[in-house]
């Protein structure tokens, strides 16, 4: 007899982006009705978030559950918050912006019965209108799928050899999903609230509680929505924090060994290059940045090589020349482009789905 399919749960945080939400939620429901439940946590919106949902629960989705906040928080209290209201067997996070590509649901529930304690989600990056920019793979050897057992610090290490960049490590929400019992057996990790990375500290935890199992894909599932960060608001300097400092922070709240929070933390900043830090000298504007971009260079290049400290010495007071301004964005946008053409001519032979009825028609 075969297994029930798994319930799903998506759980949507999201803060004004009423204009996403539809998209977002379509790519779910559009691939028909197998168990999935649907949570969207609204932490205090000031645009017609809550009227796109009502109506998106009265024309397409009855079930859908809708939640808001009850006072301010922030993106490691909602998410935290709106994880509790799942119930499903897995949690499948998805930022309100992005959408899943067709094929998701056979693809997903055809890895999800062997079971797996975590499962990783490539996606293709976009621009803000989802047109296709690049690939994004999580693995380094992306020929196949990887599903790997994590008994020990070794096996840990290994996997931690196997990942690309820090969405190994559950940066990118809307790429994890994991099974709700093993996230319920790890705590809420209050002392990373405010880092934006308590949520993915949590995965952790569920990796790091050996022993564990994660696989992941290869072909790209979702599309990501980009130049839409809302950690970019208060400027590139503290976003970079963000991404360095925050994670440390973050690490240091599992309370694991020295030797695994330190491959932990390394690997959780590996997407940012030293041509990353040196772009951004240009955009430091004050002495109160000036100390958060050294410190990152430090969260991020480390303190104990001497050609780290040296390098690190030199990002923190390369000169912001007029023409690095210039050239480097120009330079940026032209590899954009360049990329967003061969995805959509690779993307072209995917059909897009047609609307499926709502639930009851």
């Amino acid at each position: 007899m075969t297994a029930p399919s798994p319930t799903i749960s998506f759980v949507i945080p999201t803060l004004n982006f009423a204009q996403f939400l539809p998209e977002t939620l379509d790519s779910i429901v559009d691939e028909g009705h197998a168990p999935i439940e649907i949570v969207v946590f609204d932490g205090g919106s000031t645009d017609n978030t809550l009227d796109v949902l009502e109506a998106y629960r009265r024309d397409r989705f009855p079930d859908l559950k809708v939640l808001v906040a009850t006072e301010h928080g922030n993106i490691d209290i909602d998410l935290n918050k709106a994880v509790a209201a799942a119930t499903g067997d897995y949690v499948w996070t998805l930022s309100a912006d992005d959408a899943l590509m067709p094929g998701w649901s056979q693809a997903i529930r055809a890895e999800l019965t062997a079971a797996p304690d975590l499962l990783l989600v490539p996606a293709i990056h976009c621009d803000v209108n989802l047109r296709p920019r690049r690939n994004y793979p999580i693995l380094r050897d992306d020929s196949a799928p990887y599903r790997t057992r994590i008994a020990n610090d070794a096996d840990l290490f290994a996997y931690l050899g196997r990942v690309r960049t820090s969405e190994g490590l559950f940066s990118f929400c809307s790429a994890t999903i994991v099974r709700r019992e093993r996230l319920l057996q790890v705590p809420l990790l209050e002392d990373a609230n405010g880092t934006c990375w308590r949520y993915s500290a949590r995965l952790i935890a569920v990796l790091t509680r050996y022993p564990s199992s994660i696989a992941i894909l290869v072909t790209p599932l979702l599309l990501k929505r980009g130049d839409n960060d809302s950690f970019s608001q208060a400027g590139p300097v503290r976003r970079l924090k963000i991404a360095t400092q925050n994670w440390d922070h973050a690490i240091r709240s599992l309370g694991l060994g020295s030797e695994v929070s330190s491959a932990l933390a390394s690997h959780a900043k590996a997407d940012i290059r030293p041509t990353t830090l040196l772009f951004l000298t240009q955009f430091v504007r004050d002495a109160d940045e000036q100390a958060i971009y050294n410190a990152c260079v430090r969260s991020r290049i480390g303190r104990d090589s001497l050609a780290a400290r040296a390098l690190a010495t030199i990002l923190q007071r390369f000169p912001r020349l007029p023409i690095m301004q210039r050239a480097l964005p120009l330079a940026r946008q032209g590899l954009r482009s360049l990329q967003q053409r061969a995805w959509s001519a690779r993307l072209a032979t995917v059909a897009t789905p047609q609307r499926s009825p709502a639930v009851g028609e």
